[in-house]
């Protein structure tokens, strides 16, 4: 009986750690250029970084995901007006940073112009 208790409890280590991973959001990343990030049709973290970027989180529409998206040091565009107040928007550092939101309320710092549209379909 003893033998089987550490078995038991490495294959319960074991799904809580693979379990945690299948949740985890997409890491979607720019680099020290100009970048166009679109996102999955999955939970996604943007990171424009440097750079003037465009962060595309509206692009699946009617989808259940939350998408987090954060500009950088440039000037950026970021989009989560999916159709859903789930999401949220940072322009960052940057100096005219826009976002295009479902709602006020995913708005975050660094966003210097803020318009709220329904999503294009």
């Amino acid at each position: 009986m003893r033998k089987g208790t550490p078995m038991v409890a490495l294959v319960a280590l074991m799904v809580a750690i693979f379990a945690t991973a299948a949740y985890a959001a997409n890491l979607i990343e720019g680099n020290n250029h100009n970048n166009t990030l679109n996102e999955t049709n999955g939970d996604d973290d943007m990171f424009g970084l440097k750079g003037d970027d465009v962060l595309k989180a509206n692009l699946f529409l009617g989808v259940d995901d939350v998408d987090n998206a954060y500009g950088g040091a440039g000037t950026d565009f970021v989009y989560v007006n999916d159709g859903d107040s789930d999401d949220f928007a940072a322009g960052g550092a940057g100096p005219r940073d826009r976002c295009i939101v479902d709602d006020l309320s995913e708005v975050g710092n660094g966003c210097e112009r803020v318009r709220v549209e329904p999503p294009v379909e």
